[in-house]
């Protein structure tokens, strides 16, 4: 399988040292497994979505050779959304 739908819409608390494990290492991981398409589906609130945003910007600009950067990873708002845009992806 190379495709995979996260549905983050319960998450309350944004936790960096999570986020930052997960991008590094986790998606390593994932990747060496064969993932390449990754969409989300993050919770409305405005300030979590914000630190995602940023704290993405900061990781990415750290991490250039990471393979999370050859991953189509994508946002959603619904889970129809993310099936659907994750299969035309890729």
């Amino acid at each position: 399988m190379n495709r995979l739908v996260f549905d983050k819409r319960e998450l309350t608390l944004f936790h960096q040292p999570s986020m930052e494990w997960y991008l590094t290492e986790l998606k390593e991981k994932m990747y060496d497994k064969g993932l390449r398409i990754h969409h989300k589906i993050l919770p409305k609130d405005c300030v979590f979505r914000e630190c995602v945003k940023l704290d993405r910007k900061k990781i990415y600009s750290e991490h250039p050779k990471a393979k999370f950067n050859l991953m189509d990873i994508a946002y959603a708002n619904t889970i129809e959304e993310a099936l659907n845009d994750s299969l035309t992806a890729g």
